[in-house]
């Protein structure tokens, strides 16, 4: 004869829904995220035509909560793959900025004239700052401590550029 706790046990277990209480299956779980990814597929082609979150929760039969949550998570993807995008980009062109710069050193290193220096250190400080403003450190505070240094009297790019205008463009 069942006792008191069983019978309890058994009506609510009865009570629930199915798969309630059961581990789901790798079938499952793939199965939930194909459905996932497919309506936030259709939310965003949605989104893209103009709808309102409104509109597409009665269309899809979800909440609004749903699809502000499949809105924000697609908002979440396009940012981290826009960002790897942009580091590829950035990493890319700071190599190609370095082997200039290498080349243009090895120039500089070749330079017969102290007008041909002047100019290869013109480029080369033209690529330092096209670096700096790649990388985000053009800041208007280091422009100005960049300019005060570089190009002070006392610093050997001032000392050049002051023997260089002193004798005007002789060395040519």
């Amino acid at each position: 004869m069942p006792t008191p706790e069983r019978e309890v046990r058994h009506l609510s277990e009865s009570r629930r829904s199915p798969g309630q209480g059961q581990r789901k299956t790798s079938a499952a779980k793939a199965s939930k995220r194909f459905e996932i990814a497919e309506r936030r597929r259709q939310v965003a082609l949605m989104l893209r035509a103009g709808w309102q979150q409104k509109d597409i929760a009665e269309a899809l039969g979800v909440s609004e909560g749903t699809v502000s949550a499949d809105k924000s998570a697609l908002e979440g993807a396009l940012r981290a793959e826009s960002g790897e995008a942009i580091a590829t980009m950035v990493a890319e062109e700071s190599a190609a900025l370095d082997a200039d710069e290498a080349t243009f050193r090895e120039l500089l290193a070749a330079a017969k004239t102290p007008y041909q220096a002047l100019q290869l250190h013109g480029q080369i400080l033209a690529i330092m700052q096209w670096r700096s403003q790649l990388l985000g450190l053009d800041s208007k505070a280091r422009e100005r401590l960049s300019r005060q240094t570089d190009a002070g009297e006392h610093s050997p790019l001032g000392k050049l550029i002051a023997a260089l205008e002193a004798d005007g463009e002789g060395g040519q």
